[in-house]
């Protein structure tokens, strides 16, 4: 029966340990890596959104101002149909954007 080293049953053990720390390290490394580069492109993207939200905001307020002018000025509203499916395309516009913000912050 042969002797039985207890340092280098120790010194492989150390050794065992510290591979498998430094592949735990490894997958840790890439996946944090992975994490801070999946937020920066969701961010990216909610940005974008809230600008493509400012703009459909922006075109509704001009519409209702051309709408105000009008009827101060007592024009036919007929004359503006183009205008008011112009303010419900971009509710709309709206809706689906704020959906998809929604859905990017879960």
């Amino acid at each position: 029966m042969e002797d039985y080293d207890f340092n280098k049953a120790l010194e492989d053990l150390k050794k065992g340990l510290q591979t498998v720390g430094n592949e735990v390290g490894k997958v840790f490394n890439s996946q944090t890596a992975q994490n801070i580069s999946d937020t920066i492109t969701r961010e990216k993207k909610k940005l974008e959104i809230k600008g493509q939200i400012g703009l459909h905001q922006r075109a509704i307020a001009k519409a209702y101002q051309r709408i105000g002018e009008a009827y101060y000025k007592k024009e036919d509203m007929k004359n503006y149909a183009d205008l008011l499916a112009l303010l419900d395309s971009n509710h709309k516009l709206i809706e689906m954007l704020n959906q998809q913000l929604e859905d990017l912050s879960k």
